[in-house]
């Protein structure tokens, strides 16, 4: 994931390490739709794809299949959608479920390109990227702050093995997924734990990607089997 990531987030604010944290905490790094009160939310960011401000990212992103026209985009504006024009916008919503669902590598894209139209178009900030990902759920703000430094802080460790990374890269993913200790009870707390779910996490982070990170030693060549690295004991 990170290195899709890293493939297709090229003229954003939102950094890689922030991305991979968003995907892990809506949809655990899985592909999918869920509900949205906005049109199906569709991908491993939850784009709401029926969102009538994500018309302007498809007219923007210049992708053949998703061809909008002036008029509907005025009608659009004008909150005036005719019989035609509807069936227009449920054609392309209906385009780009089917687009990100059927690819993985797309999917990851349009993530990509929508915050990057937000920030290229928009001259949104991490800030103000961070808002429109989270919408109301103010909490997830600093719980994607926080994974966000986990996870940067994880991926520069050096002269630990393949095993000692996976648990760190676990522990920064589970970060945002986590209710923070002044939170409201009400709000979700959904980890993914390692020892309840070891075969999800091998496959997640395997070891052949895991021993080709820069600072990834063989066993027996740490520089400590306990780093100080400030992150919390593997959950």
């Amino acid at each position: 994931m990170l290195d899709a990531i890293a493939r297709n987030n090229k003229n954003s604010n939102m950094p890689n390490e922030m991305l991979a944290v968003i995907f892990f905490e809506e949809t655990g790094f899985c592909n999918v739709q869920q509900a949205g009160k906005n049109g199906p939310a569709v991908g491993f960011g939850q784009i709401e794809v029926g969102n009538r401000d994500k018309f302007r990212f498809y007219k923007w992103l210049n992708d053949p299949d998703l061809i909008l026209t002036d008029d509907f985009m005025a009608k659009l504006k004008q909150e005036k959608l005719d019989p035609p024009a509807l069936k227009m916008k449920q054609s392309i919503q209906e385009k780009v479920k089917t687009k990100m669902l059927g690819s993985k590598e797309y999917s990851v894209m349009m993530s990509c390109k929508y915050f990057e139209f937000l920030s290229t178009v928009d001259g949104m900030k991490l800030e103000g990227l961070i808002g429109a990902q989270i919408s109301s759920h103010t909490e997830y703000r600093t719980r994607f702050a926080e994974g966000y430094q986990l996870l940067r802080k994880a991926l520069n460790l050096t002269g630990i093995t393949a095993g000692q990374l996976r648990d760190e890269l676990i522990n920064a993913l589970n970060h945002a997924k986590r209710r923070g200790a002044g939170e409201s009870s009400s709000n979700k707390n959904n980890p993914i734990p390692k020892d309840h779910f070891k075969s999800f996490w091998n496959w997640m982070l395997p070891d052949d990607w895991l021993a080709g990170r820069p600072g990834v030693v063989a066993p027996g060549n740490t520089i400590s089997a306990n780093h100080p690295n400030g992150l919390p004991a593997v959950q």
